[in-house]
């Protein structure tokens, strides 16, 4: 009995400062518990894959809980578990939602954290990414994922690099804006380098094509207007000047055909429905049947041994003409659903690719159609380009497995976004920016040196 009334007494004379501490105790350990809750919450959240919705400024992103998975122990899933678990929306008013986009793109995609501040953010630096990272506990692994995509070394030991896609000139905003840099975007490496010399002079709506281990750049047009001229470039990082074109023209299609160059269409004063071929053997450039119709704006591939011009600024934007070398005729092919000027257009599996392009009232298109020789029948997929409204005027090429679109005209404005399509899935992940926003280049893509 004395005991007891004596740890009574003792309990009853605990100072202010003692009973503070033992309910700061109190309060770690329901912390330590809440936090182990939430933990456990958080797994079976991430492991569903469901959709969240978070508020940033005025703006509403949603992102699957799987994208989250990548940041799982940061301040932001951890808040946003607590909402859920509250039956209520994450919030945060007074944070820049135009960064919070970008973080998102960087948790889907670390490469792009090489590269920071893109075209679209140049107003930003990294120390306003650095507070907005901080305040949704990031920072720490955006410096290491950095750190890890600036220490990939690429040194190349040639120009010209096997299975690459290269942006050769082009413009970023009408006449007087014209490029004269050659970016190269290296699939297995994820990544944009320069290791290419300069075009000699600025030029955009040129073609290029990739042949005997060089790349060629004809035609196109500059501050005097269309030309001729024809240049090339080998492993020694030199450009050359080769034969000129018979005609000078922009807007025009090549292709590299049976160890020829073959130059479709394009424009000079008019659609021009003349063609050419060239013969590197004796650098030279001969005339060849011309098509149908003039075509500028058009796109060609080269299929079953025979070309195949697609769309164009012409009478007929969703027609298609295909060209026979042996018979040197061209003869009318199944034309697509949609008419399209400035597609991007590719081969893949023997089948013809035809990505977004502008109408004839210049309104983006952001639809895809397949064309497949067997059936003769063109089919609209139900993917579309992932960028609203649309994308024309930009680049493409196949890499194995996948599709390689980059750059051109995303609605009305120049841009410097790509994307990589896998055609059998029909989806889209997202690849690093070129350097430089840019339409009107040239691609080319190169196989096997």
């Amino acid at each position: 009995m004395f005991m007891h009334n004596n740890n009574l007494e003792s309990e009853a004379t605990k100072s202010a400062e003692q009973r503070a501490t033992d309910a700061e105790v109190i309060t770690l350990k329901e912390r330590v518990a809440k936090l182990e809750r939430n933990q456990a919450v958080r797994h079976d959240i991430i492991c569903s894959g469901e959709i969240v919705e978070i508020v940033v400024g005025t703006r509403v992103f949603h992102t699957s809980t799987k994208t989250l998975d990548v940041v799982s122990d940061s301040r932001l899933v951890c808040n946003v578990v607590a909402a859920r678990e509250d039956h209520k929306i994450m919030e945060y008013p007074d944070r820049d939602p135009t960064l919070f986009e970008y973080i998102l793109e960087w948790i889907r995609d670390p490469s792009i954290a090489s590269s920071f501040p893109p075209s679209r953010l140049v107003h930003y630096n990294l120390s306003d990414l650095q507070i907005e990272l901080q305040f949704y506990g990031m920072w720490e692994l955006f410096q290491q994922l950095r750190g890890e995509v600036e220490s990939v070394a690429v040194e190349l030991e040639y120009p010209i690099q096997p299975n690459s896609l290269y942006v050769i000139g082009g413009h970023v905003g009408g006449e007087g804006h014209e490029l004269d840099t050659v970016f190269v975007f290296i699939p297995n490496l994820n990544k944009w380098v320069e290791s290419v010399s300069k075009m000699p002079r600025s030029t955009h709506d040129h073609a290029a094509v990739f042949l005997n281990g060089g790349i060629y750049c004809i035609g196109g047009r500059n501050g005097g207007g269309e030309t001729k001229h024809v240049i090339r470039i080998d492993q020694d990082n030199r450009w050359r000047p080769m034969a000129d074109l018979g005609q000078a023209r922009f807007n025009h299609l090549a292709v590299a055909m049976q160890g020829c160059i073959y130059v479709c269409g394009g424009w000079q004063g008019e659609r021009l429905s003349s063609c050419e071929r060239y013969d590197p053997e004796d650098d030279s450039w001969v005339p060849i049947a011309s098509m149908n119709h003039g075509r500028a704006g058009g796109a060609a591939v080269v299929c079953d041994d025979k070309i195949y011009v697609v769309g164009g600024y012409g009478k007929d934007m969703k027609g298609v003409e295909i060209y026979d070398p042996t018979e040197n005729l061209w003869s009318q092919g199944t034309p697509m659903n949609i008419g399209r000027e400035g597609s991007a257009v590719c081969l893949y599996d023997n089948k013809l690719y035809a990505f977004g392009g502008v109408s004839a009232e210049e309104d983006p298109i952001s639809s895809i159609e397949c064309f497949d020789p067997e059936t003769n029948k063109w089919s609209l997929l139900r993917a579309e380009l992932p960028d609203a409204p649309g994308r024309g005027l930009g680049g493409c090429c196949v890499v194995e497995d996948n599709i390689y679109i980059t750059g051109g005209f995303l609605g009305h404005a120049v841009t410097n976004t790509g994307w990589k399509f896998d055609p059998v899935h029909e989806s889209w992940s997202q690849i690093p920016d070129m350097p430089q926003p840019a339409a009107r280049f040239a691609t080319v893509h190169t196989a096997s040196l």
